[in-house]
């Protein structure tokens, strides 16, 4: 081939070249736009879902703890636990515990901590005096929330809930009227969102220890919620806030 073919056949191949990677070129940019906008509504899809997921199982949380206010704030009122050391009063307290769903046990501890009136068979003697949320309710006669504990009278990992026991015409307080909350609970709650595939979610006490996770996962369960910074995050929008506030985050 002569010199002068070649020269013009390298040309116009690279003409073409040209042309076709032009031609090609918006494609292309339209194709990296698209990803890019895909990606970006993903994102927003996600941290969307991510606020639903916490406002739904706030609101849930809400309602127990409001729920089971009311629920002790009646139990407390009723004259069968108006003494813990009475046999009558365990017996009445399995009568209630049967018919409430919610709650793996209940119990009417005595002022000084001592646990007489179960609703559940004691295998040992047990006393709560040294529990945070007992101390609260009996020292503030208001109602309290605990902490992730292993309750020591049902023998599961739990939240406490308690409520003072103050009989009509007197002011004094005989004992705190107390519902135990099992981890399952939370886990449960976490489950019925149908969350997506690879999603994971935590709730935790008010002092940072989670109380459920998903996927389940044991050994997190009671232990510091391991990112600091994403909880710290967490605190500072209003909703979690606005938990805090309320004693939970999640």
């Amino acid at each position: 081939m002569p010199p002068w073919v070649a020269g013009m056949w390298s040309t116009l191949s690279a003409r073409i070249r040209w042309l076709v990677l032009w031609a090609t070129l918006p494609a292309v940019l339209l194709v990296v736009y698209q990803a890019r906008t895909h990606r970006t509504d993903a994102i927003a899809a996600a941290e969307e879902r991510a606020l639903q997921t916490l406002q739904s199982v706030a609101g849930t949380q809400q309602r127990l703890i409001q729920n089971t206010r009311q629920f002790l704030q009646q139990l407390a009122a009723m004259p069968q636990v108006h003494d813990p050391s009475a046999p009558q009063c365990g017996r009445y307290l399995a009568e209630v515990l049967s018919l409430n769903t919610t709650y793996v046990n209940i119990g009417v501890p005595r002022a000084d901590g001592e646990l007489l009136c179960n609703a559940r068979p004691l295998k040992a003697p047990v006393n709560v005096a040294n529990r945070p949320y007992f101390q609260q309710t009996i020292s503030g006669r208001d109602f309290a929330v605990g902490s992730f504990q292993v309750d020591r009278a049902a023998q599961v990992a739990s939240v406490n809930f308690a409520y003072p026991v103050i009989p009509p015409g007197t002011q004094d307080v005989v004992g705190a009227a107390v519902a135990v909350v099992s981890l399952e609970w939370w886990s449960l709650r976490l489950t019925d969102l149908g969350l997506p595939d690879g999603a994971v979610a935590r709730v935790s006490d008010p002092d940072g220890r989670v109380l459920a996770r998903y996927p389940p996962d044991a050994s997190e369960l009671g232990a510091p919620f391991a990112d600091a910074e994403f909880r710290a995050l967490v605190l500072q929008t209003p909703q979690g806030q606005r938990q805090r506030a309320r004693g939970w985050h999640s």
